[in-house]
C-alpha cells in the first residue's frame, strides 16, 4: 500500500450504514472498506466501453453457467414434426 493522504468526505446515512455493516461482518476498518470500494468503482470507470461490455458479459455468462449446476434442466426429445401439426390443426 503507498503512501496515505487523508480525505474528508460525506456519506449518505444508507451508505454509511453499508459501509458499517461490510467491515463488521468482515471485520475489518470502514477505511478498508471504502478504499476496496473506490478501487473498484474508479476501476471501472476507467474502462473503455468495449471493456465494460465484454466484462459484462463474462459475468453473465459466469451467472448463467452457475444457475444451470444448480437447476439443471430437464432434457426431453422433441415433439415430432406430425404432433405438433396436429396440436395446431385441433
Amino acid at each position: 500500500m503507498g503512501r496515505m493522504v487523508r480525505k474528508q468526505l460525506y456519506l449518505t446515512t444508507d451508505e454509511a450504514r453499508r459501509v458499517t455493516r461490510r467491515a463488521r461482518a468482515e471485520g475489518v476498518a470502514e477505511a478498508d472498506v471504502i478504499r476496496r470500494a473506490l478501487d473498484l468503482g474508479l476501476d471501472r470507470l476507467e474502462q473503455s466501453p468495449a471493456d465494460r461490455r465484454e466484462a459484462a458479459i463474462t459475468r453473465l455468462l459466469a451467472r448463467a453457467r452457475a444457475m444451470a449446476a444448480q437447476s439443471p434442466v430437464e432434457s426431453r426429445p422433441a415433439p415430432a414434426r406430425a404432433t405438433l401439426h396436429a396440436r395446431r390443426s385441433s
